[in-house]
């Protein structure tokens, strides 16, 4: 698949709940902000634009993770985790989540800011035959592993936390 972008659409809502202390958050791989530093919540939404073409269009998403840089590579430091939600049940169905629908990933805590990145990373395929963590099922029932040669989906779109 090649349009990958146009199976995933991330909607980020944030609160402006003011939080204390350090990162808190468990997998958040980050500094301690200073002492008295101001933090909020982040919290990642997951929806879906409809896709006529496909009837099922299923991902794992292993992890969330955010850079205050555009340019930030996978080795680079100060990437921030969000710890995926632990009661939603993998692979979920894209398609599941149309008109409205969101489905929350996962929250944590985060310096105030402006950041300019976010990856979600997937879970590989492993073997030849289904089920796949990464699947489309196209109109005619048939079930297509979905190849992300990254095993990365790289959303660099700049949103502020305040």
């Amino acid at each position: 698949m090649t349009r990958k972008s146009s199976l995933l659409a991330l909607i980020l809502l944030l609160s402006t709940l003011p939080m204390c202390g350090g990162s808190g958050g468990e997998g958040v791989a980050a500094p301690t902000p200073a002492e008295g530093a101001a933090q909020s919540k982040l919290r990642v939404f997951l929806t879906d634009k409809p896709a006529e073409e496909y009837a099922e269009v299923r991902v794992t998403i292993a992890s969330v993770r955010i850079h205050r840089s555009g340019d930030a590579g996978e080795m680079d430091g100060e990437w921030l985790a969000i710890p995926i939600d632990p009661t939603i049940e993998m692979p979920v169905d894209l398609l599941a989540l149309r008109n409205g629908v969101l489905l929350g990933l996962g929250s944590a805590p985060l310096p105030v800011g402006h950041y300019q990145q976010i990856r979600l990373v997937l879970a590989p395929n492993t073997g030849a035959e289904p089920p796949f963590n990464q699947s489309v099922v196209t109109a005619d029932g048939v079930t297509h592993a979905l190849e992300v040669p990254s095993g990365t989906i790289k959303i660099v779109h700049g949103f502020s936390v305040d």
